[in-house]
């Protein structure tokens, strides 16, 4: 459904929740103009239709009832937000701080194998002296 379409369906909808049910159907036929998918829409809607929701659709967002009174912890900016984009905002609400954790484990992981990789050749270094050491003092010996 293109986004042309669905305005057009949410429009009929919305004007044929007003009409009586018996004739609905009659001007839906009307003003659909013998395009059957956008009847067969809205009259998708109009079966599933429950008048007995909160919300109107012609209700401003601020003017809807609060569920709760006490203070909410959502800033307004989100509120204002598409569910997609609040989606977004989950995500990356959640990611960051694993990203953060593993860039962290990361660099006190390669800290521990540098230092590791020294000691292991400042120990590979000394043997070799030591080596070399011995070596030399058994050659002076036998000369």
């Amino acid at each position: 459904m293109t986004p042309d379409q669905y305005r057009r369906s949410q429009d009929l909808f919305l004007r044929a929740v007003e009409i009586d049910a018996d004739k609905r159907l009659a001007w839906l036929r009307g003003q659909c103009a013998g395009d059957e998918q956008l009847q067969r829409d809205v009259q998708n809607l109009l079966d599933n239709d429950d008048p007995r929701t909160l919300l109107v659709p012609d209700v401003d967002v601020e003017q809807r009832p609060r569920i709760s009174s006490q203070r909410r912890w959502i800033p307004r900016w989100l509120e204002m937000l598409p569910p997609r984009a609040l989606l977004a905002v989950g995500a990356m609400a959640v990611l960051l701080p694993v990203l953060l954790l593993g860039a962290i484990a990361d660099r006190s992981l390669r800290q521990f194998r540098n230092r590791w990789r020294a000691a292991s050749l400042i120990e590979l270094v000394t043997a070799k002296e030591n080596a070399i050491t011995a070596w030399l003092s058994r050659e002076q010996f036998i000369v």
